[in-house]
């Protein structure tokens, strides 16, 4: 997969367009920035309308050019982000983030990885774990979730809002 989107970014500025107005949305209801991991970051798509928001970012991506792309726009405008090149099936969080971000990223891993991901991810996030992914895969996914703790903040056909 990683050698599909170094082709991708390396041809296509902004290859993955705009956020989706549902994050957007999310986070403009925020009353403070948050700090934010953004897994399968690429060119920011996210990362960037965050870090000018005033959000603290980490964005991860198994593409070194993507990053590198958004390193650099990150850089000129002096925003909070900073990028780490991971292979998401071996990564586990060092500390704990407000907000986890998963925007179109979990389907490109098989179900026995991706849920094991979303598992150590789940004890790093503070606040909220948003997703957005293929509506097929949602269902496991939220039965990773401790009903006790978490609640649905906000579902819609491939999306997945998740706060504590």
């Amino acid at each position: 997969m990683s050698a599909k989107y170094e082709k991708l970014y390396a041809q296509t500025p902004d290859a993955l367009g705009a956020p989706f107005a549902e994050v957007v949305d999310w986070f403009a209801a925020q009353d403070a920035p948050v700090d934010v991991l953004d897994i399968g970051a690429g060119q920011g798509r996210d990362a960037l309308f965050l870090g000018r928001a005033g959000h603290r970012v980490t964005a991860l991506d198994l593409s070194p050019s993507g990053l590198c792309q958004l390193q650099d726009a990150a850089d000129r405008e002096a925003l909070n982000i900073s990028t780490q090149v991971v292979d998401l099936v071996d990564y586990t969080p060092d500390r704990t983030f407000d907000v986890i971000l998963a925007d179109r990223t979990l389907h490109m891993l098989p179900e026995e990885p991706r849920l094991a991901l979303v598992a150590r991810l789940i004890t790093c996030a503070g606040r909220a774990f948003l997703i957005a992914d293929e509506k097929s895969n949602l269902g496991a996914i939220e039965a990773c979730f401790d009903a006790s703790v978490w609640s649905v903040d906000f579902r819609k056909a491939g999306f997945l809002f998740l706060t504590c």
